[in-house]
């Protein structure tokens, strides 16, 4: 069978503009085939989802040469994003890097290599993945010289920590950081990053499938990237089934939904980035465009799950 993606003619849904996927993770292995990361990505265009974000270090570079097979294949407009900070090393186990190199050399080849692979002459949106503060003043020329040659768009940040306040008072065009119900602590980050126009984007707003009933279970290759995530990162206060049955008391839309529904009613997001294999969670997370929680419905989700900080 063909590993190339099919041609495709894109049928605009505006309601789905706000929601981003990220071609990530199970995306760049061998544990998930490349037709079928292109029929995901596929589906999710037809759905009108337009931002996409990937990284080189995933799968050494293969989830980017996929979402450039499949941009140039379809012909679809999209908006870009992807990162730069090579890793130095790696623990053992497999863990985050121990160090990072985002040396101006380094970030100008990484953006060379990124653009080969996505088959982009610009990429939209670079993040730094993770820098210091001094580590960003070492990468601004270098990135300040690639937006004036039009390589990128513009230069941001992606973190969690004070590398995103880093970041913001260095002129950053766009920062992305965790946004959850269950981790709201960097709301005022993202609401002074809006009143200076600058960009926004969350990511792990499901908090690594939690909020899906199947999220421990192993049915496929692809599925123990997930579960290899999870059980690296620390519990979530809340239980997982916990979780799901708070969830339920506001609508009868699926946990996952109004978890993704949450992230949208905050306005002060450009965008929500996500990511899955599978086809039916694709179409339950894009549902959650068509929800919309007026401030009673978020107020109480606020109550019903504690905020971690």
């Amino acid at each position: 069978m063909r590993d190339d993606p099919p041609p495709l003619a894109r049928t605009p849904n505006t309601n789905a503009a706000r929601l981003g996927f990220g071609v990530s993770g199970p995306h760049g292995l061998a544990l998930t085939s490349r037709k079928s990361t292109f029929s995901i990505l596929e589906k999710a265009v037809e759905e009108g989802v337009t931002h996409f974000d990937t990284a080189p270090f995933y799968g050494d570079g293969e989830a980017e040469r996929r979402l450039g097979l499949f941009l140039h294949a379809s012909r679809v407009e999209a908006v870009v994003s992807t990162k730069a900070g090579e890793p130095l090393g790696r623990p053992f186990w497999g863990g985050a890097p121990t160090a990072k190199d985002f040396s101006p050399e380094t970030i100008r080849r990484s953006v060379d290599d990124s653009r080969r692979r996505l088959q982009l002459d610009r990429i939209d949106v670079l993040y730094l993945h993770g820098p210091a503060a001094i580590q960003i003043d070492e990468a601004l020329p270098a990135l300040e010289a690639l937006v004036g040659a039009g390589a990128i768009g513009k230069w941001g940040v992606c973190g969690r920590g004070p590398e995103i306040d880093a970041a913001l008072a260095r002129g950053a065009g766009a920062i992305m950081a965790p946004y959850s119900i269950l981790d709201r602590s960097r709301a005022p980050l993202f609401a002074a990053a809006r009143e200076n126009g600058i960009e926004t984007a969350a990511i792990e707003p499901l908090i690594r499938g939690f909020f899906t009933e199947s999220h421990e279970a192993v049915r496929r290759p692809a599925d123990l990237w997930g579960r290899a995530r999870a059980f690296r990162a620390p519990p979530p206060p809340v239980a997982p089934e916990e979780m799901r049955r708070r969830l339920g008391v506001l609508n009868d839309a699926g946990p996952a939904q109004v978890a993704l529904a949450f992230a949208l009613a905050n306005r002060r997001l450009d965008t929500v980035y996500f990511t899955t294999t599978k086809a039916k969670h694709l179409a339950e997370n894009l549902g959650s465009a068509d929800i919309e929680l007026d401030d009673e419905a978020v107020r109480q989700l606020n109550d019903l799950f504690p905020e971690t900080t």
